[in-house]
């Protein structure tokens, strides 16, 4: 991701810091027509997205019980 980054830049393209989102690294660019490009690497352990797939709706659900009682005040 590093090399990318300093090949863009090199090239006079603006990037973002590299973002760490746990499970991949991200740079974020514009290309020539104002579009925000994002180039990314997996950095995630193995097994991560399935564990992750497994817990989705529990922590969707824990949330929104979490909004709904916020809501109630």
């Amino acid at each position: 991701m590093l090399a990318i980054k300093r090949r863009l830049n090199d090239a006079g393209v603006k990037t973002t810091d590299l973002v760490d989102h746990h499970f991949i690294n991200s740079i974020y660019c514009y290309d020539p027509n104002g579009l925000r490009l994002e180039v990314t690497a997996r950095v995630d352990e193995p097994g991560y997205l399935e564990k992750a797939a497994a817990e989705a709706h529990d922590g969707m659900n824990a949330w929104m019980e979490k909004k709904a009682r916020m809501l109630a005040g």
